[in-house]
């Protein structure tokens, strides 16, 4: 339609043309009737006048050839009249023609438009009848879900109490199981030992490419993998990599309360040199570790004993070399300290002892150790400590009310590491002390194993650490050992032997600890250093 609306208006556009054209002709004729008219209106004022022949014969001529171009021009005038009329006849007829069939084909269309629109209604209708029927058959389904969901909501939510039930039961029988175990250990006078496993460093990470060797499938069993297969160790508590400072010291803290009970009691770290030792012992001052977590709570326990009278007096010594070093002088390594037997059981005479009121005290003690300990860098450690290292707290108390009298000591003890000479490359200076520090851990080692075959002759004596130690190892005190692994492959070996010699230090019964009591003694408690930590310090 848009195709044939253009092409009338095109010849529309011609048969104007055309039209004017006609216009001008006719306006052409016009003119010439007006001259004619002018020349006749002369002729006719100079009829009366006198003309000659001649130019009356000119004027014929001229109005006869005048009359003959409009005659000529009228003829052509009409003759395209006519062809316009009929040029404008034919094509009115043309366009009615295909106007006519351009409606018909218009009309076919839309029959056909019409006719799809009802099929399409047809197959929408249908497709929305099954739609809707699936759709009911979904929603049907989704309610059948929903009340099976709300059952099993239900269900979980009975199980989920129970199962809380059941946990806060097993939680109750592990704390009582373990209750009952520590007090069986107890009244055999088992030495209590747990294993820790520090994380891998940086450069061990990227040797090994973060393979460890060891896995913990429970929280008290450590699984070490050999070259010979895996082999299980079974220990009191087995601490991961991912374990905290403050809960390595949850299970030693009730041996805490033991101290200002009247009980010695005995903390000791033992394991290759850089497997952690004195992290766990020591620890950063942002991460504290057992020693000072321990002498924090025995002076909050302190504080809440309101009726009691205590007294807390601290010493802090070196084995180094096989001689012993106070650590709270500056001139320790020139004194000549020596160990004896006495009716408090073991000590060293004119080692400092320096009273202690509360952690700002022992703070100051511990940073004075630290600065004067024998610790050097090694292949297998930056900071090898190059000594054993006992920090010692002696607490009486006294009852106001009953006036009895409780002594107590707590040993803390950072053993140097085990170290093969040719990993740690040591020479000179270094090499002496890796020979005394493995010489005296293997006197420990031999008093372990004569414990444990409850040999009648216990070797002691044999190095002063084993002599040091004697009270907390076969004697009257409770005993707490730590077993300090490192999980990279190339220390299997190392570690194998720390965890056989832990096992060994668990099966050793030193029989039930003793209080240290003495009912309705007045006496003040035996008498202290003179030192003070101004002159210490």
């Amino acid at each position: 339609v848009e195709m044939l609306t253009s092409r009338v208006q095109q010849q529309q556009a011609e048969l104007d043309e055309r039209t004017k054209n006609l216009q001008a002709a006719q306006d052409q004729i016009h003119q010439h009737q007006q001259a004619l008219q002018e020349l006749q209106q002369t002729n006719q004022s100079q009829a009366s006048s006198d003309t000659s022949a001649a130019e009356e014969s000119k004027a014929q001529s001229i109005r006869k050839e005048m009359q003959a171009e409009i005659s000529r021009l009228e003829a052509k005038l009409s003759s395209e009249a006519e062809l316009v009329a009929q040029q404008a006849q034919e094509k009115e007829q043309h366009f009615a023609r295909e106007l006519s069939r351009l409606k018909q084909e218009a009309e076919e269309s839309q029959s056909k438009l019409k006719e799809s629109v009802a099929a399409a209604e047809r197959n929408s209708g249908q497709r929305v009848s099954k739609l809707e029927a699936k759709l009911a058959e979904a929603s049907a389904r989704a309610e059948e879900a929903e009340a099976k969901v709300s059952e099993l909501s239900g269900q979980a939510g009975r199980h989920q109490a129970e199962l809380d039930a059941m946990q806060a039961k097993y939680r109750k029988e592990c704390k009582l199981r373990k209750k009952l175990h520590n007090t069986l250990a107890d009244l055999k006078g088992q030495i209590r030992v747990f294993c820790r496993v520090r994380p891998l460093s940086q450069k061990e990470t990227d040797k090994c490419q973060g393979e460890q060797a060891v896995s913990f499938p429970e929280d008290d069993m450590l699984v070490l993998a050999t070259s010979g297969g895996d082999k299980e160790f079974e220990f009191d508590r087995v601490f991961s990599q991912k374990s905290a400072q403050s809960e390595i010291f949850e299970d030693t803290e009730p041996l805490v309360t033991s101290v200002l009970d009247g009980y010695n009691v005995c903390i000791f770290a033992y394991g290759q040199t850089g497997s952690g030792k004195t992290h766990t012992m020591e620890g950063p001052e942002s991460d504290p570790g057992v020693n000072l977590r321990a002498l924090g709570e025995l002076f909050r326990l302190v504080g809440e004993r309101q009726e009691e009278e205590i007294t807390i007096q601290t010493s802090l010594l070196e084995i180094y070399n096989e001689t012993i070093v106070d650590l709270l002088v500056a001139n320790g390594k020139d004194q000549k300290l020596d160990i004896r037997q006495g009716p408090d059981g073991v000590h060293v005479p004119d080692l400092s002892l320096i009273h202690t009121k509360d952690m700002k005290d022992v703070g100051a003690l511990i940073h004075t150790g630290k600065k004067n300990r024998t610790t050097f860098a090694t292949n297998m450690n930056e900071h090898s400590s190059r000594s054993h290292s006992i920090l010692s707290i002696s607490v009486t108390s006294r009852n106001t009310v009953t006036d009895v009298v409780t002594k107590g000591k707590l040993h803390l003890v950072d053993l140097a590491g085990s170290e093969r000479i040719s990993k740690t490359e040591a020479q000179g200076d270094r090499l002496k002390e890796a020979q005394a520090i493995n010489k005296s851990l293997s006197a420990l080692g031999d008093v372990i194993a004569a414990l444990t075959n409850r040999s009648p002759h216990i070797p002691y004596r044999n190095s002063k650490l084993t002599y040091l130690l004697q009270d907390s190892l076969g004697g009257n005190s409770k005993t707490m050992m730590f077993v300090n692994i490192n999980p990279a492959p190339e220390n299997v070996q190392e570690s194998t032997c720390s965890l056989n010699f832990a096992q060994r230090v668990r099966s050793v019964e030193q029989g039930p600890a003793q209080k240290q009591v003495s009912g309705g003694d007045k006496t003040p408690s035996r008498p202290v250093s003179s030192k003070s930590l101004k002159s210490m310090a």
